[in-house]
């Protein structure tokens, strides 16, 4: 197991200023509630759904996928806020024009570096929920291996390798991704080693279903051999995806075998 230390300027700069007062902002007033609540509620329903799925990855948002606003929301909008804005005192969301350009921020996909390494929080962690396969099944012309399933508070991406003649690839089925346009090329680390990849994708509300690849297969079969975790998008506004897939060897020599 590994441990990595994320220190950013933002997270050097609240220590400062705090001190050993903590990194905790004042609890919304009733009047900062009503207006993140009505702010939120006008986004148009994909932004909306948008927040959540950023604010998943900080762990402190743990609830579905919808457009509904609840006190819980509003305090883990209140936390990003503070350790994001606290510097540049940009937004006010006792205002409803800041609140609004703040949940706007808050719904891009340029803002998730900052929620993984610029927070007082330690961000949430993908934890196994589905072990990678051992045995190919017939998939079409070719053959496929399940590359297990994870959960991060409450955010799931499911994987599945497949072959095809000398194409291998990777299908990705994750409801975190907060837009419409989704990379089309893909670095995926094996471990230790990076591999670019082309990407077909589509989308189904918050559901993408991508799939990326490459035409000389035993370079992903070759990485698999050697590696016990993946981590989709370095250096990336994905953020990355970091998955504690475990030893990949045995769904590699099936690939290979079928």
């Amino acid at each position: 197991m590994s441990f990595k230390l994320r220190v950013s300027p933002l997270a050097i700069v609240a220590s400062l200023a705090l001190g050993v007062g903590g990194c905790s902002p004042d609890p919304l007033t009733a009047e900062e509630q009503a207006v993140l609540d009505r702010v939120y509620t006008d986004m148009p329903e994909r932004q909306a759904v948008a927040v959540k799925q950023n604010l998943r990855i900080t762990g402190l948002y743990k609830g579905e996928l919808d457009t509904a606003y609840s006190p819980a929301l509003g305090e883990a909008i209140n936390q990003v806020h503070f350790d994001l804005d606290m510097v540049d005192d940009r937004y006010q969301l006792d205002n409803a024009a800041d609140a609004s350009g703040f949940l706007q921020s808050l719904a891009s996909t340029s803002i998730r570096p900052s929620l993984i390494n610029d927070l007082s929080v330690n961000p949430a962690e993908f934890v196994l929920v589905e072990a990678p396969g051992a045995e190919a099944s017939p998939d079409g012309r070719g053959c496929s291996v399940s590359g297990g399933t994870y959960s991060r508070s409450g955010e799931l991406i499911a994987l599945r390798f497949h072959k095809q003649n000398r194409q291998v690839g990777i299908e990705i089925v994750w409801d975190g991704w907060p837009s419409p346009v989704f990379p089309r090329i893909l670095a995926v680390g094996f471990g230790d080693t990076g591999l670019p990849l082309m990407v077909e994708y589509e989308q189904d509300g918050p559901i993408t279903n991508a799939y990326a690849f490459t035409d000389n297969g035993f370079w992903v079969t070759d990485a698999m051999k050697q590696a016990d975790r993946l981590e989709i998008g370095p250096e990336s506004d994905i953020a990355p995806l970091e998955l504690p897939t475990g030893s990949l060897y045995q769904a590699a020599k099936a690939l290979e075998n079928c």
